[in-house]
């Protein structure tokens, strides 16, 4: 019950921290620091809890973060209440109770949704042309830039986009959709014939969020420039929705 502190529990308040600080305390001693205190004595009278801080035990500690969860989520039992009644109503309270890990993830914030950057390589199919072709090498130098591209999204701090960007405008979710984890098809565009200005080809990524296959073209050049050509891409999803661009 306790491993996810909810979020309507406001880290910050004095409940919050107190919870906090209950919830890590491992030892008795740790415990005690933790209540035997102003702010201790003050969260014990408002939460009603009978006991005095310093003679608390570490079997008294769940009772302690129940009480104190309890009384921070006192506005909206009468909302659960109804919530209970509703899954009561069509047969889903029991299974909900009976199997709380299973259901875990819709009642309390959870990362079993959200994608790593292994599960996305490792989730990413590849159609590259017949080997020795010079088609496949520049598919190849492509997908070098992609991959840096992508790496730089999930682990540098402040890059361009995020990886849930690229992952929403290919599956049209920035997290793992409730079907379970697809299979991302990576597909490359030929280069584009210069245009009537002499420019070269300027084409962005497409994607179908029905089948999750993305296509990108094989002019670019530096990972800068797919980072700019994605960005372009992901504004002209936000004015006409998801798919091709």
């Amino acid at each position: 019950m306790f491993k996810v502190l909810p979020v309507e529990l406001d880290r910050e308040s004095q409940l919050g921290v107190m919870y906090s600080k209950v919830y890590q305390a491992s030892t008795i001693e740790l415990l005690k620091e933790a209540v035997v205190c102003d702010d201790g004595y003050a969260v014990f009278q408002a939460i009603g809890y009978r006991a005095l801080p310093r003679s608390i035990t570490l079997q008294d500690k769940e009772a302690l973060l129940r009480t104190i969860l309890l009384k921070k989520m006192e506005p909206y039992i009468p909302f659960i209440e109804s919530l209970m009644q509703g899954l009561q109503v069509f047969q889903l309270l029991e299974p909900i109770r009976s199997n709380p890990d299973v259901f875990r993830i819709i009642f309390c914030h959870s990362d079993m949704l959200l994608w790593s950057y292994e599960m996305f390589i490792e989730r990413l199919r590849v159609d590259f042309a017949e080997d020795g072709s010079n088609v496949k090498q520049l598919q190849l130098s492509c997908y070098r830039i992609f991959l840096e591209m992508c790496e730089l999204s999930f682990h540098s701090e402040n890059p361009p986009f995020k990886l849930g960007s690229l992952l929403q405008f290919v599956t049209g979710a920035e997290s793992i959709l409730p079907s379970g984890i697809p299979q991302l098809i990576l597909k490359f565009k030929p280069p584009c014939a210069k245009r009537n200005n002499g420019k070269d080809c300027a084409c962005l990524p497409e994607a179908s969020t029905c089948a999750s296959i993305l296509i990108i073209p094989l002019h670019f050049q530096t990972v800068e420039d797919m980072f700019q050509s994605f960005c372009e891409a992901f504004s002209h999803v936000k004015m006409h929705g998801f798919g091709r661009s």
